[in-house]
């Protein structure tokens, strides 16, 4: 907790004490399943869960984590741990820029969106205006995707959207943008738990839940910005 606190200070004072344990006991659990069971081991991947999301090894925005973690190349896990941090680093470095630019840019595209202009009613969804609508919010992020990462994206967002009973145009748009900029797990991840807050509102219809989804996540953005400044 303490070195999270020093290292992860922004997303630690966004989560709140509670939150964080939580985020620890989770990250603990997760990274068992990799033969990772050492204190630097364990804190090498909970901080890449706060850098790439809670669900980072299993997102398919990500492939080259799964594939490191399943090189037998590579002797120990600790081996494999360390490689995928270095790898993560260069990627941040790239998506989020040395110092946050990108990361920050991003964030001022969606602070400003419109979520009518994203979904008027006389148009439907297509792959090609979804790809428009990933690029300008992030387009540093959407060179690092390969065509068949993002139709995975696109079709397993739109399925999870549906499973939460997303079923307008707009709701599965929203949870697809969200899986894009937080990570393909963000409605059920410990650092998210506003996600999971809206998507269970069953007493409301489709769209109201879609729209208490992306409210909830202009807030959090709102948050971050702010720790951002500090």
């Amino acid at each position: 907790m303490a070195d999270l606190k020093a290292f992860f200070p922004r997303h630690c004072k966004s989560m709140g004490d509670e939150q964080t344990h939580r985020l620890i006991k989770y990250g603990i659990q997760r990274a068992k399943r990799h033969g990772l069971e050492t204190e630097r081991e364990l804190y090498i991947y909970i901080g890449l869960m706060l850098m790439l999301g809670s669900h980072f090894d299993e997102d398919i925005q990500l492939p080259w984590v799964g594939e490191i973690f399943k090189d037998n190349r590579l002797s120990t896990p600790y081996v494999k741990i360390e490689k995928i941090q270095d790898t993560a680093l260069a990627y941040l470095d790239h998506v989020w820029g040395v110092q946050d630019e990108h990361f920050k840019r991003a964030l001022a595209r969606l602070r400003s969106i419109q979520l009518a202009s994203l979904t008027p009613q006389s148009e439907r969804m297509s792959k090609e205006r979804m790809m428009a609508i990933l690029k300008n919010i992030h387009p540093e992020k959407f060179s690092t995707l390969s065509e068949s990462n993002i139709n995975l994206l696109l079709q397993n967002g739109a399925e999870l959207a549906q499973h939460h009973q997303l079923t307008t145009t707009s709701g599965i748009i929203i949870y697809i943008g969200l899986m894009f900029v937080l990570g393909g797990g963000f409605s059920n991840d410990p650092q998210f738990p506003w996600a999971a807050e809206a998507l269970g509102r069953s007493n409301e219809s489709p769209e109201a839940r879609a729209i208490a989804l992306y409210q909830a996540a202009l807030t959090q953005l709102e948050t971050c910005v702010s720790y951002q400044g500090e």
